[in-house]
Parts: structure tokens; C-alpha cells; sequence
């Protein structure tokens, strides 16, 4: 009795890769790591399960966040697959998820699942339809490194955690600003008069901020803060001081 050598089933392969750029032309995406990986993969896996290769649809993509079921290529391979009565040969369809946020990798295999054609994991060999949802998940997470689904996660009850706490500080922040502003005002309300009786003195209609400081420190004041005076602070004393003049009626409210 011979041994009957059963016939070749058609298969339509997907390569689904990301890379750095992307590539001038097929000679250049053929070298890119991951493909050539995949398509030792699928030729594997062809031979082992007799399979005929009738097509082969590469998608390659510089966005790591890509949903690989929303690509074109993806696309025309399950058309092509329909059209000709074949199964969808994916090289490793848990690996196509490793970057995605776990709603878009659950949508994936939703995706997946309700395909109206047979689907083979090139990795292990086994059809999409015995995976049960246990298994996706699982293997998904598996496949996951930390930085992808699980860090995502993370990263999103971080935000939630965080956001309040950011929030907060950034009202207190806000707060602190708003009451050195308000010193600030006061002080150089205080300073008025004794700015104007120097300016009289010194007979310098624009006073120059070093002497302001230097006569200020000899009579004692201080900045809001208790510090001397320097040339920076004076010269923002100065500034403050004609700012308020310009807009008086709105200083003498903040004083009341």
C-alpha cells in the first residue's frame, strides 16, 4: 500500500513588521530583521503543514503603536484569502500586539475572531479558532514586554494617582506666586515715598538701580523677602514702582 501524499492546501501569508524607517524598495524591506524572520517563519511553517503559499502581503510601519489589523495590507490579505478559499498564515499574531495599549490588543483578537476565514499562528502552528480566551490573554501578556500592554496600564493608574496631587500643586504653586506678587505690591507701596525723597536727594529723575539698592541698605529696608537690596531687586522695585504709577487706581484698591 502506498503512502498517499495529501494535497497542498493554500495558504495566503501576512508579515506585519515595524522598523526605523521605511524601506526604498523590496530589496531593502526583505533586510529588515524582523521580515526576514517572518518569512523564514511562515516557509517553516508551509512545509511543515503542507501548505501552498499563493500570496504574500507585507506591511511595514515606522509607528510602533500600530493596530495591525487597520493596515491596508491586512486588509487585502483577508480579501485575498476569502477570494481564493485559503487560510490567513500570520508569522506570530501575539507579537503584533506587543505595542499596543491592551483595548486596541483586545480589539485585535476580537477582530480576529470574527474573521470568516481560517487563521494559523505561523509560531506554534495552531489555528486561531483553538485559542481559547483564556489562552489569548495569557499568551498576549506573555508576549508583552513591560514598557508595552503592562506598562500602559501602569502609566494610566500613575496619571490618575498623580493628576490630583499634580493638580494640587500646581494650585498651591500658583497661590505662592499670587501672594509674593502681593508682598511684592505692598512692599514697593511702602518704598514710595522714600524712592521719591531719594530721587529728590540724588536730584535724577531716572534713578539707576545700584544707587537705589545702595540707599535702601544704608537706611535699613529690606526686600519683601528680609533680604538686602541688590541691583536686581532694585530694578525691579523701580519697574513695580511705574507700573503702579501707570495703573494707580487699581494699586490703591489692592492696598484697601
Amino acid at each position: 500500500m502506498s503512502d498517499q501524499v495529501s494535497p497542498l492546501r493554500a495558504a495566503v501569508s501576512f508579515i506585519f513588521a515595524i522598523a526605523g524607517k521605511m524601506p526604498r524598495d523590496q530589496k531593502a524591506a526583505e533586510r529588515i530583521p524582523a521580515v526576514a524572520t517572518q518569512a523564514s517563519m511562515l516557509a517553516r511553517r508551509c512545509r511543515a503543514n503542507n501548505l501552498a503559499g499563493k500570496a504574500l502581503h507585507l506591511a511595514i510601519t515606522t509607528y510602533r503603536p500600530s493596530v495591525f489589523v487597520d493596515h491596508p495590507e491586512f486588509v487585502l490579505a483577508v480579501q485575498a484569502a476569502q477570494k481564493l478559499g485559503a487560510e490567513l498564515l500570520l508569522a506570530d499574531p501575539f507579537s503584533f500586539m506587543r505595542n499596543l495599549e491592551s483595548e486596541a490588543a483586545f480589539r485585535c483578537m476580537t477582530i480576529l475572531d470574527a474573521l470568516p476565514i481560517g487563521i494559523t499562528n505561523a509560531h506554534d502552528g495552531r489555528p486561531w479558532a483553538s485559542y481559547s480566551t483564556a489562552e489569548k490573554q495569557s499568551l498576549y501578556f506573555f508576549a508583552s514586554s513591560a514598557t508595552s500592554v503592562h506598562g500602559s496600564v501602569i502609566k494610566r493608574r500613575l496619571r490618575k494617582a498623580i493628576k490630583p496631587k499634580n493638580q494640587a500643586s500646581a494650585e498651591a504653586q500658583e497661590r505662592g506666586r499670587a501672594t509674593l506678587s502681593r508682598n511684592a505690591d505692598r512692599r514697593a507701596f511702602e518704598l514710595k515715598t522714600t524712592i521719591e525723597r531719594i530721587r529728590n536727594e540724588v536730584g535724577d529723575a531716572e534713578l539707576s538701580p545700584t544707587a537705589v539698592a545702595k540707599e535702601l541698605n544704608q537706611l535699613g529696608h529690606t526686600t519683601a523677602r528680609g533680604h538686602a537690596w541688590s541691583t536686581t531687586t532694585a530694578k525691579r522695585l523701580l519697574h513695580r514702582l511705574k507700573q503702579m504709577q501707570a495703573d494707580s487706581p487699581t494699586m490703591d484698591q489692592k492696598q484697601q
